[in-house]
């Protein structure tokens, strides 16, 4: 009997880990067998998890490695509740994918046009919020912290907080690794390599050095088939030489998203005396990519892994991370300083074809008979950050805790769009068009050839904040917390936009002919967040604990134009900071004697003022503004049973709905009560079954695990050209290590065990009404079938 997903949810395999993992009442912190000894710093102070009185997880080291996570997409398939989608490398870096506790608003991977709006999920190296998605290569654990953590993160901190801690120099020791593996993607003609190696060196009895560097290559498996060919000024080349209305020439390339990654780290550690220490880092990662991850199944030249896109895709960024922490013991606290400098830069190429073909006027005034159309997009983004966090955690076993804190930063972004009509300059003036006469002004002054819309945008976002939280021991057993944040944002947002094709009628002052435009506004905001935790030992092994507590991203203003040809009304310049107040209850622990260890939550979460990403009214320019309000109420459960000392299973279940409350219109975006937010999984669920032997005198531990991720929608509304469902999807990942010696082991792992084709994102079918073909409309799909074989050494 078949049954389609959005019936049924879930299969065979998927209720039979619901069932696992609801027979073990909690959602699993880590594989690993003395997950109670993992020490987190979630809280700003070191604690033990099981001491932490909210929901958090952690993987540890061993984990990651065994698990072969090295970025989001691994990590998301181990960390129930973390729901991400999966764009590839080369849009994973434009926009945040990553959804926690349902608060989402946007469809990723649909466009190339980076958003200034902060992610509702914040991500944070060591001491630096960023978003970037660095490769984890020596990385001591990844803690992921659910629900809004304001207080303590700042902005973006509305669904959750992801943190990666870094392994520090170590003074009493040499240490060197040798890590590589090699695998083999089904569909791919190319072997995926990753290696790297790390060094540490104590240079006297306090100081560190310590060294990480390596290189990835993943192989492509999407094939483009349908690419336009262009000669060396960028000109379309005709199919047939001889017939000027001839279409575009076109060829094809296997394997087109490949990918390669370059990174390196040094750190510095100085331990000063007993009670002062000092670590500096710099990291570097050099990212370059072939085209998007998608394929075209709904067209008949297309295929599961067959992309028709008319252009090379193509992207390159760079990643600069410097930062300085020290930390010093004064007896009745222990002061922190966090310095950080992170630069990004980025260049990516875009087929906008079909996002100017479906708007209703492409066809009637631009069209006007060229035979080549294919609208390229070339965009620029660069970022500057610098940060500083100082802070006093009180030290001491009494009864009255306390944090105090202020932090500061400053974001300085850089953005250029430009989208080229390729071909169009030249075609309008040999065949004297309805534009020719402006393409010769232009070329008269030298314009770049064929810019049909161009955005420059400069932003500058600062942001002070005073944060503290206050911790009481009741009794022994109950103990309440209460935190506050109180922050200011100074946002100033500059846009210089071109439409040159529209010249002088089309420019603010009415005369320049590049057709200028664009807007300078400025915004501050000022305001507090709040947080009330309490927890109760209901015995030795059992916590119950409830939290009251708001997150929030900081609001800004838009850079569009108030006066001249495409002035926006004076109200859209501005948006808020929107914020989520959440209600937590749970409970964690251990039980059976043991050797269960769960983790249990409810919450709801209200959030208001919600930030949307839309059009304007008159100019159709790209702004953030305020929605109305959504909730999003959920129940996760997270467990690891030991059945014996050699095998244990862990297993999670996280169940979200996530909703519009409230009727809301704006340009381009149309929500209705009730609508279900975008990209949000109803249920999510991971298992995972470790068993560990000796076979003479090999240790050798065998690793599964499973995660299945219910299906989503791309819009709130049917109404919206993306609007459609996204099929569920179970991934099936194997592994077994087998250490030979106490210096070298090696690990045979599968990914992707069922060959599952994925669909992570899928356009809406209105999206391409003007193109019967849908040749532009695609799927975002994860790596097939990937076996491979690893090797690590120390010494």
């Amino acid at each position: 009997m078949k049954v389609t997903t959005k019936k049924q949810h879930l299969n065979l395999l998927t209720k039979s880990i619901i069932l696992a993992s609801l027979g073990v009442p909690a959602l699993a912190v880590s594989a690993d067998a003395d997950i109670e000894n993992i020490i987190v710093t979630s809280t700003k102070r070191t604690t033990s998890i099981m001491d932490v009185p909210y929901n958090v997880s952690a993987t540890t080291a061993e984990a990651l490695e065994k698990k072969g996570i090295v970025d989001f997409s691994k990590l998301a398939q181990s960390v129930p509740g973390l729901a991400y989608t999966d764009t590839g490398g080369r849009d994973s870096g434009i926009n945040s994918g990553l959804i926690i506790r349902g608060l989402n608003t946007s469809s990723s991977g649909f466009t190339d046009l980076a958003t200034v709006a902060a992610p509702t999920v914040s991500v944070y190296v060591d001491e630096t919020p960023l978003f970037y998605n660095v490769i984890l290569k020596d990385i001591e654990r990844v803690e992921v912290l659910r629900g809004p953590q304001g207080t303590l993160y700042g902005s973006g901190s509305l669904g959750g907080t992801i943190r990666y801690i870094s392994k520090k120099p170590n003074v009493d020791e040499t240490e060197f690794e040798f890590h590589t593996r090699g695998s083999k993607t089904d569909g791919a003609g190319n072997i995926n390599s990753d290696t790297h190696l790390v060094l540490n060196v104590p240079l006297n009895d306090n100081m560190a050095i310590r060294a990480v560097g390596g290189y990835i290559e993943r192989a492509g498996f999407i094939d483009a088939n349908r690419l336009y060919a262009y000669d060396d000024n960028n000109q379309p080349i005709a199919a047939d030489p001889n017939d000027p209305n001839s279409p575009n020439k076109e060829f094809s390339k296997k394997d087109s998203n490949d990918e390669t990654i370059k990174h390196l780290k040094l750190s510095w550690r100085w331990l000063v005396n007993d009670d002062i220490s000092v670590t500096a880092s710099h990291q570097i990662q050099q990212d370059k990519f072939g085209d998007r991850q998608v394929a075209n199944d709904q067209h008949t030249d297309g295929g599961d892994y067959i992309s028709l896109q008319r252009i090379r895709e193509t992207s390159e960024r760079e990643l600069s991370l410097s930062s300085l922490e020290i930390e010093a013991d004064l007896g009745f606290a222990t002061l922190t300083s966090a310095t950080s400098s992170f630069e990004s830069e980025s260049d990516l190429n875009g087929d906008l074809s079909a996002e100017y073909y479906n708007k209703g006027y492409w066809g009637d005034y631009y069209y006007n008979g060229f035979p080549r159309e294919s609208i390229i997009g070339e965009y620029d983004k660069d970022v500057k950050t610098f940060s500083q966090e100082i802070r006093l955690s009180s030290n001491g076993d009494d009864n009255l805790s306390w944090i105090a804190g202020a932090f500061y930063s400053k974001q300085e972004l850089g953005v250029s769009n430009e989208d080229f009509h390729r071909g169009f300059y030249d075609w309008q003036d040999d065949n004297n068009g309805y534009f020719a006469e402006q393409v010769r002004t232009l070329n008269d002054l030298g314009e770049k050839n064929d810019l049909f819309y161009a955005s420059y945008q400069e932003v500058e976002a600062t942001d002070k904040a005073l944060f503290g939280e206050l911790s009481y021991q009741l009794t022994d057993k109950w103990q309440v917390t209460g935190g506050a944040r109180f922050f200011k944002t100074s946002f100033a947002n500059s846009i210089e936009n071109r439409s040159p094709l529209f010249g002088a009628w089309n420019s603010d002052d009415g005369v320049d002919p590049r057709g200028v435009y664009g807007g300078d506004n400025s915004s501050d905001i000022s305001d507090h967040i709040f947080k009330f935790n309490t927890s109760y030992d209901i015995s030795d092994d059992v916590m119950a604990y409830v939290t009251l507590a708001e997150g929030f991203r900081n609001g800004g203003s838009n850079g569009i134009p108030t006066s001249g040809p495409w002035a926006e009304p004076e109200n859209l310049v501005n948006y808020t900071n929107d914020t989520a107040l959440s209600l937590e209850i749970g409970a964690k622990g251990y039980a059976l004697d043991k050797k269960l260890r769960f983790n249990v939550a409810a919450y709801r979460i209200d959030w208001d003022d919600v930030i949307l990403t839309t059009s304007s009214p008159n100019g159709g320019f790209t702004i953030l503004t305020n929605g109305k309000t959504a909730s999003s109420q959920g129940l996760e459960l997270e467990g690891h049973y030991s059945i014996t000392d050699d095998l244990n299973i862990t297993a999670g279940y996280a169940y979200t709905d996530a909703k519009l409350t409230e009727d809301f219109s704006t340009d381009g975006i149309n929500g209705v009560d009730g609508d279900k937010l975008p990209g949000v999984p109803e249920n999510m669920v991971t298992l995972a079954i470790n068993y560990f032997q000796y076979i003479d005198s090999l240790e050798v531990s065998y690793h599964l695990n499973g995660s299945f991720t219910d299906e989503v929608t791309t819009a709130f509304s049917t109404d919206t050209d993306n609007f459609t469902h996204v099929d569920s999807y179970t991934m099936l990942n194997a592994s077994v290590f087998i250490k030979l010696n106490d210096n070298l082991s090696v690990n045979l792992f599968v990914d992707n065990i069922t060959n599952e084709r994925a669909p992570t994102n899928t356009r809406g079918s209105k999206f391409a009404a003007l193109d019967p073909t849908k040749r532009d409309i695609y799927s975002y799909v994860a790596r097939p079938l990937t076996v491979g074989l690893g090797l690590k050494y120390t010494y």
